[in-house]
């Protein structure tokens, strides 16, 4: 019987298999706890256990379900018209059993030859199975500032300082309305790092956490590393930031923050689907599809030095012998115009000048005219930073946010521009890193003649708080990341992936 079930797993265990029980058995106890061992009970194996009374349920108390089991019950039932023999089919699973969950038992239909299977409820379990009552997991969020004068959780729910661990704070918030729907609770455990790689096969920080199981899943969204892949599941991305820009790349719009930020929660006793989750106050500013998180270089755009002698740069002969011939053709026209109409309108005869010399000027002045000054004035400088190879070869100085993430990119990138931009730029030796606050990093860029590494959101919010009107728009900026989407993280095998996801 066991090495039946190691088998399973050994061939099986990534596919979709059914397994069928006969609960009367005196092995069928045993047979249970080696499949817990093994861990039978995911949402990959559907186990129909058939038994002649309740008794057989006993089996599952003590046993780690939890609420992406798949266990079905069959227990007889009364015979219908045509005495053929009904089934009554019992829904067991636990919400979950290693956090305190009891287990749960409920008749989603029957089944006879005669009319087939017949269902009572709707198809999915993770609706049925809402309500985990009140079970607690341990929840763990990657914070880079400790919050100050107030609670973790005023930190986490308040609309204040919203460029301070903006999309931590935001999943805690969509995590929250899962709570709301599954009725779970959680414990809160605090981190700085999203975690690395310290020693071959350890990690530190949200990432080593999980690891050890010492949290359940991850308030804190992580990209999906290679070597994390081994060690994590990975669920469903929660934002993306696309900014609606009023003018330029520097000014986006903010929600009311006097407003409710969320749609009126939904209550778990009701019947009824829950509506989709929608943060009114980012609807402006932010479109969430799946989740990408934006590192950029922020600037202003150094001037060219040629760009000053742009109207005094040499011409090609031809377009100078195409302006004299324009001006001849000009000239020959207005001389016809002026005389044949001095002629229509004798009585301004003497009173205009008919000569060469008044036509010559003319022309002159329509051509030099001062509003080609105003239009150099107001053209728009061409940019000279592009891309990241500009950065590295303009004399511009540049700096960065202290971040791990940033430090952990930095140092395992295989990208010669990358690599070359933080060893002659940011680390430059012999002197202290260019590692600075956003807000001073940001301050340096109003300046002028400095590129400052910071992410998206609390960049541009710094950025619309405090620049002047020019100094917005003057900035460019270069990403250097690669687009990175964020994801949900858990424990390894977690059973409440899907449950997220759903």
């Amino acid at each position: 019987m066991g090495e039946n079930l190691t088998l399973i797993v050994n061939t099986q265990l990534n596919r979709h298999f059914g397994i069928i029980v006969d609960g009367d058995c005196i092995n069928t106890a045993s047979l249970l706890k080696q499949a817990e061992k093994l861990m039978l009970f995911g949402d990959t194996q559907h186990w129909l256990v058939m038994a002649s009374n309740k008794s057989v349920l006993r089996y599952f108390t003590n046993l780690s379900l939890n609420i992406n089991s798949d266990l079905y019950v069959a227990l007889p039932g009364n015979t219908n018209s045509n005495n053929k023999p009904k089934w009554t089919i019992i829904d067991v699973y636990n919400p979950a059993y290693k956090h305190g969950g009891e287990l749960k038992t409920e008749g989603i239909g029957s089944y006879n030859d005669a009319e087939g299977f017949k269902i009572d409820r709707q198809p999915n379990k993770y609706w049925v199975r809402r309500n985990m009552t009140g079970v607690t997991f341990k929840v763990m969020i990657v914070l880079r500032e400790a919050a100050t004068n107030m609670t973790l959780k005023e930190f986490l729910y308040c609309d204040n300082n919203r460029k301070t661990d903006s999309f931590v704070r935001f999943q805690c918030r969509l995590i929250h309305y899962c709570q709301d729907m599954y009725n779970f609770s959680m414990e809160i455990i605090t981190t700085n790092t999203w975690g690395y790689e310290y020693a071959k096969g350890k990690f530190d920080g949200l990432t080593g956490a999980l690891q050890n199981r010492e949290a359940d899943f991850g308030c804190s969204g992580l990209y999906i590393k290679p070597e994390r892949l081994s060690i994590l599941d990975f669920a469903v991305g929660f934002w993306t930031f696309r900014f609606i820009p009023d003018c330029g790349p520097s000014v986006f719009r903010r929600g009311n923050p006097k407003s409710n930020l969320f749609r009126k929660r939904h209550d778990t006793r009701s019947n009824k689907k829950p509506p989709p989750i929608i943060p009114a106050d980012f609807v402006s500013s932010i479109t969430v599809d799946s989740c990408c998180y934006r590192e950029i270089f922020v600037f202003r755009q150094p001037r060219k030095h040629s760009f000053g002698r742009l109207f005094v740069r040499p011409m090609s002969p031809s377009v100078w012998f195409t302006m004299l011939a324009a001006a001849l053709l000009i000239l020959v026209t207005l001389k016809f115009s002026q005389k044949h109409e001095v002629n229509i309108v004798k009585a301004t005869r003497d009173s205009l000048d008919q000569g060469w010399s008044t036509l010559v000027l003319f022309i002159l002045g329509a051509i030099c005219q001062q509003g080609t000054i105003v239009s150099f004035l107001l053209i728009k400088p061409p940019p000279t930073i592009k891309t990241p190879k500009d950065l590295l070869e303009n004399p511009i100085k540049v700096g960065s946010e202290d971040s791990p993430y940033i430090k952990d990119y930095f140092e395992t990138t295989k990208d010669p521009i990358a690599i070359k931009l933080y060893r002659t730029k940011i680390l430059k030796p012999g002197y202290k890193p260019n590692y600075f606050s956003p807000e001073y990093g940001l301050k340096l860029v109003e300046r002028g003649d400095f590129a400052y590494q910071v992410e998206l959101n609390a960049g541009y919010t710094i950025i619309s708080d405090t620049f002047s009107n020019r100094a917005i728009c003057e900035l460019g900026e270069v990403e250097m990341f690669p687009p990175r989407t964020l994801l949900t993280v858990l424990q390894k095998n977690s059973p409440f992936r899907d449950m997220l996801n759903y």
